[in-house]
């Protein structure tokens, strides 16, 4: 997929795939100087494969992608929506309980952003 990006234009996805490797150097380190049992390891380094690969890189991509389509200021609102992905996923996956401070501020931010991105109007 990172070579359909570049073949659209995306000059800079080779600094950030680059970026990204160095980041994960330290958490391989990590892994290795743990004293985990062997049957642990497989599980540790899979997991880190996952968030590298899974969470950061399509991540990257899939807004790479986001800021040639929509342009950099309206994919930025793309930011303000985590706390809205990271309450809902607490409530799907851990159970966690939805207070009214949480749906208000989750509301909140949804008016935000579609304010944010709204069309200007023209005036007359």
């Amino acid at each position: 997929m990172p070579f359909v990006l570049i073949a659209t234009g995306e000059q800079y996805i080779s600094s950030s795939l680059t970026a990204i490797l160095i980041a994960t150097m330290p958490l391989l380190v990590a892994l290795l100087s743990v004293r985990l049992s062997p049957a642990d390891r497989p599980a540790a380094l899979g997991s880190i494969v996952v968030l590298g690969v899974a969470c950061t890189a399509l991540g990257l991509i899939a807004f790479f992608q986001l800021i040639a389509e929509a342009g950099p200021s309206r994919a930025s609102v793309v930011t303000y929506v985590n706390p809205l992905i990271a309450v809902v996923a607490g409530v799907l996956a851990l159970g966690e309980q939805l207070g009214a401070m949480s749906l208000a501020g989750l509301l909140l931010i949804l008016g935000g952003s579609w304010l944010s991105t709204a069309m200007p109007r023209q005036v007359a």
